[in-house]
């Protein structure tokens, strides 16, 4: 996380992560930006948040009026894709502007050697799984 310009990172096996703000944090942080949690989980890390900060979700778990009363911004962000926008991902990746993660590729028939722990494979990277299309071996039937 640090190569993607993260200045604090957080084990959540260790420590719980609003423990771990509040400790590094105890007036609070500015914003919170939350892809993953449900309403309220949201909630409870929003409430890490000063007033005059903002509070962020791609979930929609955002409770604006609950956020307002304490002086929090609340937002649920969504940003539908668009051809320009998949553009302008691609040259930001193909410029180094956004370096994506690295990626493993596996075979389909290996998935469940990795998903039950028999193979190792590396945690810092994102999977994609592989699908052999060789379709010429499949007979199909016609409706008659």
């Amino acid at each position: 996380m640090r190569r993607y310009g993260a200045a604090e990172i957080v084990d959540p096996t260790a420590v719980s992560l609003p423990e771990a703000v509040q400790s590094a944090h105890p007036d609070g942080v500015d914003a919170l930006i939350d892809l993953v949690s449900d309403a309220d989980r949201f909630a409870a890390l929003a409430k890490l948040v000063r007033p005059g900060g903002s509070a962020v979700t791609t979930k929609f778990v955002a409770d604006r009026e609950a956020l307002e009363a304490v002086g929090v911004t609340g937002t649920n962000f969504m940003l539908p894709a668009s051809d320009l926008l998949l553009d302008r991902v691609a040259e930001a990746v193909v410029t180094g502007y956004v370096a994506p993660p690295p990626i493993t590729r596996i075979p389909l028939e290996d998935v469940p050697a990795v998903v039950y722990g028999t193979v190792r494979r590396a945690t810092e990277v994102k999977t994609v799984i592989t699908v052999r299309t060789g379709f010429s071996s499949v007979r199909t039937r016609r409706a008659r």
